[in-house]
Formats: structure tokens, sequence, C-alpha cells
């Protein structure tokens, strides 16, 4: 998966690292995410599926960073 500029694109490493999960047979791989990053699931996903590995093996949780304040001070 490469880009016309011959680097490669932001889905290649993570392809590898999770084919890596599948081929050690891992029953389940759980990713937390930032909120930033939730339009990318479904094309690791489907990368996945395109390797010959069950996606619904890959669950994402999205994460989102928060501030907490107490009486006005974080």
């Amino acid at each position: 998966m490469w880009k016309n500029d011959g680097s490669y694109t932001y889905l290649t490493p993570d392809a590898a690292y999770h084919m890596d999960k599948y081929s050690r047979g891992y029953d389940r791989m759980i990713n937390i995410w930032g909120a930033d990053h939730h339009g990318y699931i479904p094309r690791v996903k489907a990368a996945m599926a395109a390797l010959g590995n069950d996606p619904d093996k890959l669950t994402v949780l999205i994460a989102q960073m928060v501030s907490l304040f107490q009486n006005g001070e974080k």
C-alpha cells in the first residue's frame, strides 16, 4: 500500500501491526484510539478482511481527552 510518490500509506504500518497480532493467534484485540481517528476504524477492519482475517476480532474503543475542574480550578 503505497502512495504515488512511493511512500507507504498511513494504513500500511497499522495493517502490518495487526497482521502480526493475528499471526500470533490472538482471539481478541482491543485498540484505544483518539476521537480524531474514528473514521479510520472501517479502513483498518476492511484491510484485515482483505488480508483474510476476521475483522470482528478487532475492537476499537474511542477516547476523548478532557480537563476536570473543581471549584474553578483545573
